[in-house]
């Protein structure tokens, strides 16, 4: 039995089912595996990010493929925003970093369903891109000019 069937028959299920609907993953909520830099799976059970130090970090996302195009943006799954975290962080295959925060999610995000679950898209207007190979300020003592 590998790591995967374990965690299936954990979680009150177990092979493969034909339905969809009776997913063992389903029983199986998003959460985090631990508290230091915990992980996030999705409903089906894949790693979809991590936490650490309050930012959710969700890495090698192809815009071409992940990215909303309508509205345009950047989607989360709705059960994401009870995690433990403060703000967001992804980083794109073409070497781009989008980032927000979750109180800028739950401001403006736009709640949305195309198949994959309830999600939450914020728009690009909100959110602060850092492009590849370009310069960033840091900060000094928590602030930004």
């Amino acid at each position: 039995m590998n790591a995967k069937n374990s965690r299936q028959g954990q979680a009150g299920g177990g092979g493969n089912s034909s339905t969809g609907a009776g997913s063992a993953f389903r029983a199986y909520p998003y959460h985090t595996t631990s508290a230091i830099g915990g992980q996030v799976y999705n409903a089906a059970g894949r790693v979809v990010g991590v936490i650490a130090n309050g930012v959710y970090l969700k890495r090698n996302l192809d815009p071409a493929r992940h990215k909303l195009r309508q509205p345009s943006g950047w989607a989360v799954d709705a059960d994401h925003l009870s995690l433990d975290w403060r703000s967001i962080r992804i980083e794109t295959t073409s070497g781009e970093t989008w980032q927000a925060s979750k109180s800028t999610f739950l401001a403006h995000g736009v709640r949305l369903n195309r198949g994959h679950g309830e999600q939450i898209c914020l728009p690009d207007a909100f959110w602060d891109v850092r492009r590849a190979g370009e310069a960033q300020q840091l900060e000094l003592f928590g602030v930004t000019p």
